[in-house]
């Protein structure tokens, strides 16, 4: 038994002494610069590509097997030039040296030094990576031969300093790259989380960013399920913060599904959207666009991703709700969301002129300008969903209670139903862009709209800076137009429009007034004062327009009034903003007491023009045509009397002899007519109804 103790510990020794010389003479006699030709040769048999090895090779044996060189280089794939795939300025690679024994990698931390990747990708849409999997066998019915199983794999961490990632993408003529990239690891073991920290730039040709990443997290990765966890999520893009938690799956799929939660820290949208490339427009409001963050829950996948319990914020406006996103040949766009409130006129573009006059009347020298309609757009994507906003100003317009559905497919855009309270009543509409390809570079737009029971009043005042007309009642719309701009819009503008009001005004304009100053003018006196409010009461208004190319044409206007009825019929030119109408009223008892006119006067017709300016137009009547109608009628009245005298023929008076009577009281008889009397009477009967007839021929 001592014998087999000595045996087994002289055993041990020797083997301890052959280790430690192993440790001290394999160095010394093994320089791993003989075998570079090898190591190259090796390389090029298994890739196909070239190696290059540059600088002296060290090798270290106890406690750890490894190996440093200096620069590497790996040749490009055939078809893809001189460039080299991949280079490193130094690397070291160290394994635990007593644990191979038990069939255990234990590796060291990778040191990656200067590591330049370069990632390319032809016009064919062959990239330079893929050969390096190599061939997949052929079957031959036969199990492989299994290799000896490696009991367990660690790796102290990966470590790249200063490294260059670039991606050369011709098939789509893009480019990326990730360039001072820095990146450090904990220790790598199967099923276990490991922290992960990376920091950059980042440059992208499409979309255009410029701007510095750092990430840091920490990974679980479940070979067996195909998956990947990045918890404790913290990525910084420049100004942008994003938190949160991702699980990608299926990994080795072809659409890895994911979850998770992200957040997305306010950021101000002006100062981060640059830095990928998006151009902010300038805005009404010089303070928009300066505050958004985001919070929501993600499902799906990478090419079906769904957002719920969607938080997104942008400046004063909350947006709720879910959204989804399916990429393919065509971007689907699905939600349901709800938003509190939105100021829209701060969006548009900034007014100047006569635009602040009202989005309708905007100056076309200006309009002319601006694109409204985004045609690439709406062609690029297809939307389908619905929402529900609490309120929403647009073009000063004030709406509560909106409800819209909205479908977009290839650049036709529809919105409806959409209903709303707007100003004490309801508005109910459906609204069409076309901007499919069939309309070119010219969209068209198509509304059908209601007001029922709406304050006309706040939304003139809204619209145009002026309460043009007030009253409550009834408006509807069924127009078509086309084009990019307004002035294009007006110019095509075609279709009905209808309005019926009860209980208003026409602001800007007192008829009565009107009337008294003009015919002040006319008969070179001089003008009244003003009584009363610059404006025209109504107990009823109704007109009908129908539009031509930007011009709306009326016979029907109705007024109902302290005036006699008014009408009214001409056209308006939303081109140019002018108008050309005229109202017909006339003098009642009322209004020729107040002129001082005599009572042939009532009845006679009034004509008042307005022309001009369509927002300050400018009134004429021509009394000349009405004193016109006056001679007219008193030289009508005077052919009368010439044609039928109106001294009627004296009767000669008879005296009837006295009748004496019997009785005290009984009554006198009429004498009888005389033949002559009877024929008198006749004829001025004739005269009567033959001038009475005359009259209703003349209109008198």
């Amino acid at each position: 038994m001592s014998k087999l103790l000595k045996l087994l510990f002289g055993l041990i020794a020797g083997l301890v002494g052959l280790l430690i010389v192993a440790i001290i003479v394999i160095p010394l006699l093994v320089d791993p610069n003989d075998f570079r030709g090898e190591i190259t040769e090796a390389v090029t048999k298994s890739t196909g590509r070239s190696m290059k090895i540059e600088g002296d090779l060290s090798l270290s044996v106890f406690p750890w097997l490894g190996i440093n060189t200096g620069a590497v280089e790996l040749g490009n794939a055939q078809g893809f030039g001189q460039q080299a795939f991949a280079k490193v300025g130094s690397t070291q690679i160290r394994v635990r040296l007593l644990p191979l024994l038990s069939k255990k990698i234990e590796m060291d931390t990778l040191v990656l030094n200067g590591l330049e990747l370069n990632l390319q990708r032809n016009k064919q849409g062959q990239d330079n990576w893929s050969d390096l999997a190599g061939a997949q066998p052929a079957p031959t019915g036969k199990k492989p031969t299994a290799g000896t199983p490696i009991a367990a794999l660690a790796i102290g961490g990966i470590k790249l300093d200063n490294a260059r990632i670039q991606f050369q993408d011709a098939a789509n003529a893009k480019s990326f790259s990730l360039s001072s990239l820095n990146l450090n690891s904990g220790a790598l073991q199967p099923g276990q989380a490991v922290d992960v920290a990376l920091d950059g730039k980042l440059q992208s040709s499409d979309p255009a960013i410029n701007t510095t990443i750092d990430l840091k997290t920490t990974l679980t990765a479940d070979l067996d399920k195909q998956s990947l966890s990045l918890g404790k999520l913290a990525l910084k893009l420049g100004e942008l913060a994003l938190s949160g938690e991702v699980t990608l799956g299926r990994l080795l799929g072809d659409d890895p599904s994911i979850t998770g939660k992200l957040k997305l820290a306010s950021f101000n949208p002006r100062q981060v959207f640059g830095q990928f490339g998006i151009k902010l427009p300038p805005t009404a409001d010089g303070k928009a666009l300066q505050r958004m963050s985001l919070d929501s829950l993600i499902g799906g996948s990478l090419n079906t991703l769904q957002l719920t319990d969607l938080q997104l914020v942008l400046d004063d406006t909350l947006l709720s709700g879910q959204l989804g996103l399916q990429r393919g040949q065509r971007t689907r766009l699905s939600h349901k969301l709800n938003l509190d409130r939105i100021d829209l006129d701060r969006y548009l573009p900034p007014a100047s002129g006569a635009q602040a006059q009202g989005f309708r009347f905007v100056n076309t020298a200006q309009a002319a300008e601006a694109a409204l309609i985004p045609v690439a757009l709406l062609r690029s994507v297809d939307i389908k969903g619905s929402l529900q906003a609490g309120a929403i100003i647009v073009n000063r317009l004030q709406t509560e209670n909106v409800k819209l559905d909205i479908d977009l497919s290839r650049g036709h855009l529809q919105l409806s139903p959409i209903s709303a309270d707007l100003y004490g009543g309801k508005y109910k509409g459906n609204i069409s862009v076309d901007a499919s390809q069939k309309q070119g570079s010219q969209p068209r737009l198509s509304v059908n709209e209601t007001l029922s029971n709406v304050q006309l009043g706040p939304v003139t005042q809204a619209m145009y800076d002026t309460d043009l007309i007030v009253g409550e009642g009834n408006v509807s719309a069924k127009l078509t137009a086309q084009g990019q701009d307004i002035l294009a819009m007006k110019k095509t503008l075609n279709g009905e429009i209808a309005l019926q009001l009860d209980k208003g005004a026409l602001n800007g304009i007192n008829i009565s007034q009107v009337i008294k100053e003009t015919y002040a003018l006319y008969k070179g006196q001089q003008a009244p004062a003003a009584s009363g409010e610059n404006k025209t009461d109504f107990s009823k208004l109704s007109i009908s327009m129908q539009a031509q190319n930007g011009i709306l044409r009326s016979e029907d206007l109705l007024i109902e009034s302290q005036l006699p009825r008014i009408r009214g019929e001409g056209m308006i030119d939303i081109v140019t903003n002018r108008i050309d109408y005229t109202l017909k009223t006339s003098i009642d008892q009322g209004l020729a007491e107040q002129l001082g006119l005599k009572a042939e006067y009532v009845g006679v017709p009034l004509r008042v023009n307005l022309t001009g300016n369509l927002l300050k137009p400018s009134y004429q009547i021509d009394w000349t045509r009405a004193i016109g109608r006056i001679i007219e009628k008193q030289q009508k009245q005077k052919l009368l009397d010439s044609l039928f005298n109106k001294k009627k023929d004296a009767a000669p008076e008879q005296t009837a002899p006295a009748t004496k009577t019997d009785s005290p009281t009984s009554q006198p008889q009429a004498p009888a007519k005389t033949a002559e009397e009877i024929r008198r009477e006749r004829k001025q009967k004739e005269k009567e109804e033959t001038k009475q007839k005359l009259k209703n021929l003349l209109g008198l």
